[in-house]
C-alpha cells in the first residue's frame, strides 16, 4: 500500500517504513518510527534546528483601539489594539487550519468575498464608513450564500456570478439610500 501525507503522526501510525523524495527525486527510504526531526532533515535536505524564529518584525499602524470594553453580563473591561498586517496573520492561520496547510497562494481568490463582505454589511463603495458589526453580518449572509450553493452543488464560476451579483443589488441599494438622503 502506499500512503502520501506531510502529517507525520500520520505516518507513524499507519506504515512500517518511509520513503522520503523531494524535488521528484529519491532521498532515503528509512523505518516509519525515525524520530520526526530526521524525516523533516530528509524532506527539506537540511537541519531544521528553529522552525519558527522570531524575526521581530514592527508592528504596523494601529487600525483599531478597544479600551475598556464590557457589556453587562457578557464582558468585563476588554481592551486591545489592533494593528496593520494582524487581520492578514489572523486570516492566515484560519486558511492554514482550514486547509491543514499553509501556501502563499492559499486564499487567493477570496478578495471578492472580502468585498462583498464589507458592502453587504452596509459600507459604501463610495466612500463614507462602515461598522466592524456590518461587516460580521455581511459576512455571515455571505458564509450562509456560499454554503446554500455548496449544497446545491453550483459550480464556483457559478457561485461567483452569485456574489457578484449580491454585491451589485448592495451597490444599489447603497445609490439609492444616498440619494434619498440628499433629497
Amino acid at each position: 500500500m502506499v500512503f502520501i501525507s506531510h502529517h507525520l503522526d500520520e505516518i507513524k501510525r499507519i506504515g512500517d517504513v518511509v520513503t522520503v523524495l523531494r524535488d521528484g527525486k529519491y532521498i532515503d527510504t528509512v523505518k516509519a518510527d525515525t524520530p520526526e526531526k530526521e524525516l523533516v532533515r530528509l524532506m527539506v535536505g537540511r537541519n531544521i534546528d528553529n522552525q519558527y524564529p522570531h524575526t521581530g518584525y514592527p508592528q504596523g499602524e494601529v487600525l483599531l483601539k478597544v479600551d475598556g470594553l464590557t457589556r453587562q453580563g457578557a464582558i468585563d473591561d476588554v481592551s486591545f489594539e489592533l494593528h496593520a498586517g494582524e487581520v492578514v496573520g489572523l486570516a492566515g492561520l484560519v486558511i492554514a487550519g482550514r486547509l491543514h496547510s499553509a501556501q502563499p497562494q492559499a486564499a487567493q481568490g477570496y478578495e471578492m468575498d472580502a468585498i462583498a463582505a464589507v458592502v453587504i454589511g452596509g459600507a459604501s463603495l463610495s466612500g463614507g464608513k462602515g461598522k466592524v458589526s456590518g461587516t460580521f453580518v455581511g459576512a455571515i449572509l455571505l458564509a450562509l450564500i456560499r454554503n446554500g450553493l455548496n449544497i446545491l452543488n453550483v459550480s464556483s464560476f457559478w457561485q461567483q456570478v452569485v456574489i457578484g451579483l449580491v454585491i451589485a443589488l448592495a451597490v444599489s441599494i447603497d445609490t439609492l439610500r444616498r440619494k434619498q438622503d440628499t433629497h
